[in-house]
């Protein structure tokens, strides 16, 4: 009994020293393993260029820039999205541009089928305003300097 339990005991502590052997032996991570690491997690992953630039000023530093976005100049992603005019639009002008259809319409005029009633030309349909929001948010997730923020 009494060698049953040493032998258990041995074969515990055989173990315990066997997964830090293999920690131990195990590659510590790359530099630019770890920036990769980093940026998958922060942000949307690395952009071309990415990990030449935070190797440049260090990983810490370039969180510590993350956590105050307003310090970081974004005037290129605001120049991107700057091609989609329903951004900058009132909600007063969303409607005037934009405008829903019509159900009176569709007694307006019998002849027509009524999908041409409620259809307007494809540049002033609703669906534009959220199809312009939605772009905006991948060119900023793609060119904007702020990650943690995107």
């Amino acid at each position: 009994m009494r060698r049953a339990l040493a032998i258990a005991l041995v074969a515990v502590a055989l173990t315990g020293c066997a997964s830090r052997l293999a920690a131990a032996g195990a590659a510590a991570p790359t530099d630019d393993a770890a920036i990769v690491h980093v940026l998958s997690r922060l942000a949307f992953g690395p952009r071309p260029g990415d990990v030449e630039r935070v190797k440049a000023i260090g990983l810490s530093a370039w969180i510590e820039r993350q956590l105050d976005p307003a310090r970081i100049d974004d005037h290129a992603a605001m120049q991107t999205i700057s091609v989609l005019p329903t951004l900058t639009m009132t909600t007063a002008q969303l409607q005037r541009e934009y405008p829903r259809p019509d159900p009176r319409q569709k007694s307006a005029d019998p002849q027509m089928a009524p999908r041409e009633l409620f259809q307007p030309a494809p540049e002033k349909r609703p669906i534009r305003i959220v199809a312009e929001l939605q772009a905006a948010r991948i060119m900023l997730a793609v060119e904007s300097e702020r990650q943690l923020q995107e």
